[in-house]
């Protein structure tokens, strides 16, 4: 079967997750699954080993932190406040001052960071590509009605005749 990489790390990462006690024919479909995406595992992992960031990337994240860190609102504790979207409210009236430093920041370091966009975009394309992966489809009839929804949608790929399900 044609799949992706990142599909594969799903259904593997899935796959490993199922620690209960399962039927055997459930539970042997597993373990015949996992082995054959081990392979496809190493392969994801080589890719992400080969494409860290630059220790010139990583120096340019901990400047971007400092500007935060000079500028967002604090705690009682001085530590950073965060928002809800995860990131950090800046002073109101240090906005502008904040907006001309990491502009600067930016400006200065061009190429570093659009080589690190480069990369993480390599990483994109090869996560996507189509692969070919020789599982095992698992009859449906086998998978223990324990198993949840967002388990049994990436199982999906594997599942035999789910398609054919009535809705």
């Amino acid at each position: 079967m044609k799949t992706t990489r990142k599909k594969a790390v799903d259904l593997y990462n899935t796959l490993s997750t199922f620690k209960g006690v399962y039927n055997k024919t459930f539970s042997m479909y597993l373990v015949l699954n996992n082995k054959k995406l081990i392979p496809i595992m190493q392969e994801v992992q080589d890719i992400q080993s080969s494409t860290q960031p630059t220790p010139e990337y990583l120096e340019l994240q901990k400047k971007e932190l400092a500007i935060v860190n000079k500028y967002a609102v604090k705690d009682e504790n001085d530590k950073l406040v965060i928002v809800a979207n995860g990131g950090f409210q800046i002073q109101i009236d240090k906005v502008n001052e904040y907006k001309e430093e990491k502009e600067c920041l930016i400006n200065n370091n061009k190429t570093i960071i659009d080589e690190y966009e480069e990369l993480k975009s390599n990483i994109e394309k090869l996560m996507s590509e189509e692969i070919e992966c020789d599982l095992i489809l698992i009859p449906f009839e086998t998978i223990p009605d324990e198993i949840g929804v967002k388990d049994l949608e990436t199982l999906s790929e594997i599942v035999e005749d789910f398609g054919k399900i009535k809705k």
